[in-house]
């Protein structure tokens, strides 16, 4: 800064002086805890280092994130060199010690979103098993409040956001190895829409995306088909407890109206009208209605006539 006197007026004055290579202002340079997460990041993914300390960089990594809840854009400029550092870790092998990278992911999807954070996962076709037998192996256990080490459910969403960005790689499904694959990744995913919290919302957000593939036809007219069998059931008796399931399904429903890549989606699902209008007019649930009149809404704009561009 450079102080001044203007002559005959007594006033102080000032000017800013700042050098062609000053960055204050940008992003990479705002995030300051760069260094901070990249020692964290090393310690996750250093196979000498002990459970203990893993656990201690994981807890430093969820307060690091954290902080910047209220402007996540920040952390932009280095999103891609921490989100590969910790799936190339998570790559060599799935294993109990990577469930820590993992978690890292889901506390960095907290904060910047998931959508974002899953442009920047590796996509390759020889990742749909490993990442599936990952999620296959895994065992969903109850989180507690003091616990500061990683929860398995974190494992779960982040291997279905990769999973979920693995269905968009060009590929036919015929070359996977293993035959029952498809089988049974929505019988997984079926299981997981019944679950309470975030799993549930990536699980059905995966398996829609994997259902929308022209080579799994016949796969999305059978899961059509359990899913008005699941709301026909929920109509005639609404008290079975079976609330999560619905509206786990009504989420993949909703999805594959989305992100649907063809016009047939909605001729398909015609044969849910009846059921979903009976279930919406009478079930209180605050989210479900929600998701009926999502439902109901991305039909009605699929039957509107497409606007010419002039």
């Amino acid at each position: 800064v450079e102080y001044y006197h203007v002559q005959g007026s007594g006033l102080l004055c000032f000017t800013f002086i700042m050098s062609q290579n000053d960055n204050r202002t940008s992003e990479s340079t705002l995030f300051v805890d760069h260094e901070d997460v990249r020692h964290c990041i090393s310690v996750l993914t250093t196979d000498t280092t002990t459970t203990s300390e893993r656990d201690n960089a994981l807890m430093q990594l969820r307060a690091i994130f954290d902080k910047y809840l209220e402007c996540p854009s920040l952390l932009d400029a280095n999103l891609e060199e921490i989100i590969s550092c910790l799936t190339k870790s998570a790559r060599l092998q799935f294993h109990e010690k990577n469930s820590h990278t993992l978690s890292a992911l889901y506390a960095l999807s907290k904060v910047r979103g998931r959508k974002r954070i899953q442009r920047f996962f590796p996509h390759e076709t020889r990742d749909v098993e490993p990442v599936f037998h990952a999620l296959q192996n895994m065992t969903l256990n109850p989180s507690t409040s003091f616990d500061t080490g990683p929860q398995s459910w974190e494992s779960a969403y982040v291997l279905w956001l990769w999973l979920e960005m693995l269905s968009l790689v060009p590929f036919d499904c015929a070359v996977l190895s293993s035959d029952a694959f498809v089988p049974s990744l929505i019988q997984m995913a079926k299981t997981h829409l019944s679950l309470a919290g975030p799993v549930r919302e990536t699980a059905a957000s995966c398996l829609a995306s994997w259902l929308n593939r022209p080579d799994l036809n016949a796969e999305l007219d059978s899961f059509l088909e359990w899913s008005h069998d699941i709301l026909v059931q929920f109509q005639q008796s609404p008290a079975n407890k079976n609330v999560m399931l619905v509206i786990g399904v009504m989420e993949t429903l909703t999805r594959l109206l989305k992100c649907n890549t063809t016009n047939q989606m909605h001729f398909k699902m015609e044969p849910l009208w009846k059921t979903a209008l009976n279930i919406a007019e009478t079930n209180s649930t605050m989210i479900l209605r929600k998701l009926f009149t999502k439902w109901f809404a991305r039909m009605g704009c699929a039957y509107m006539p497409p606007r010419i561009a002039s």
